[in-house]
């Protein structure tokens, strides 16, 4: 008998149908809502993007600049503009148009060839709403705002992309008859799988109990070392030196430590991504406003710096303003806490006696 198994694929020829070589535009898919693993102080949930318009304000959208990867420092980062977005409840789309510059040209081209093929959009949130599915926390931001459009090498959402034509032609393929493995040789590969990750006998007999294939078991391996070998975030050293830092920015006589000089010229903006970076938070493609929001909700650590500068800030005022109550009386001791009386020599048209009360 023959078992040789003919398969018949297609092979896809890329190319944007919607690009205008003259106009220098092509359509995007900026957005599908695709659900994206990330990770705040309460743990890993799943983000999501309504896309129902109600929920999604384009105003900022319309006009912005289609941006190099998240690079957005300098002038030279825009490739171009957004001419039109939308959203129909599945996805956003929008019409972007490329800049003439020559520096921009190899990257137009690279679009046209289906070479760059891929884009992610920046955004701030105003609402979420939070829910549970499958023992999983989801946020939804069911109103939020896309600032600008990055062409990305790799995206978040692996439906945004530039909308291409596929030009199919029939190909077969015959493959070689697949190797049988036995249940003996699998359950070896698991075992060497988890000798390698470090496991233990209990995870072993497990999978193997389990009828697990090899592949289960190296995604079981590898959740296990994600797990055991996240870093145990120390930031109190580093609020310390934002403390002081930005306390020097309002107090231009405080002499930094040698620390704190580090963050010397940090704006706040840059301590908020700095402290969402070391809680394993993701800032990509995230606006100033954003960073800012998320660092004041997502962790303890920026509200605290903020607090204790503007504290700082207000014993300095106290100091500065002189006691009243040190012109009216000196301080001495007693033994009890009965009124005292003490006597003061002076002329007889004084009163010789003083009492104080305590």
């Amino acid at each position: 008998m023959n078992d040789t198994i003919t398969l018949l694929t297609r092979r896809a020829d890329m190319a944007p149908a919607s690009a205008d070589r003259d106009a220098r535009t092509v359509e995007v898919i900026w957005s599908t809502g695709a659900p994206v693993r990330r990770r705040d102080m309460a743990g890993q949930y799943i983000e999501r993007l309504s896309l129902n318009p109600q929920a999604v304000d384009l105003s900022r959208l319309q006009g912005a600049s289609v941006l190099d990867a998240h690079r957005q420092s300098a002038v030279r980062d825009v490739l171009g503009s957004v001419q039109s977005a939308a959203v129909d409840g599945e996805r956003g789309t929008a019409l972007i148009r490329f800049s003439a510059r020559p520096e921009v040209e190899p990257l137009w081209q690279d679009v046209l060839s289906g070479i760059l093929r891929h884009v992610s959009v920046g955004y701030s949130v105003e609402e979420w709403a939070e829910a549970t599915e499958n023992g999983a926390r989801v946020l939804t931001a069911v109103r939020w705002t896309p600032h600008e459009i990055f062409l990305v090498p790799t995206p978040a959402d692996p439906g945004a992309r530039i909308r291409m034509e596929t030009n199919m032609t029939d190909t077969t393929i015959t493959p070689a008859p697949p190797e049988t493995q036995t249940r003996a040789t699998i359950n070896t590969e698991i075992r060497s799988i988890a000798r390698i990750a470090g496991l233990d006998q209990s995870r072993i007999d497990g999978q193997i109990d389990a009828a697990a294939d090899a592949d289960t078991a190296r995604r079981a391996a590898f959740e296990a070392l994600a797990t055991r070998s996240a870093p145990t975030i120390r930031t109190e050293q580093v609020c310390v030196e934002m403390g002081e830092a930005l306390y020097a920015r309002i107090n231009p006589r405080h002499e930094l430590s040698k620390p704190a000089r580090r963050y010397a010229y940090a704006t706040p903006v840059d301590m908020a991504k700095e402290l969402l970076t070391l809680r394993g938070e993701s800032t990509m493609a995230l606006s100033p406003a954003s960073l800012v929001t998320r660092a004041l909700h997502t962790t303890s650590d920026f509200p605290i710096i903020l607090g204790n500068t503007v504290g700082r800030v207000l014993r300095d005022a106290y100091q500065a303003a002189p006691s009243g109550i040190r012109r009216l009386g000196r301080q001495t001791s007693a033994r009890d806490f009965r009124s005292v009386n003490k006597i003061m020599l002076g002329d007889a048209t004084e009163r010789g006696i003083e009492r104080r009360l305590r």
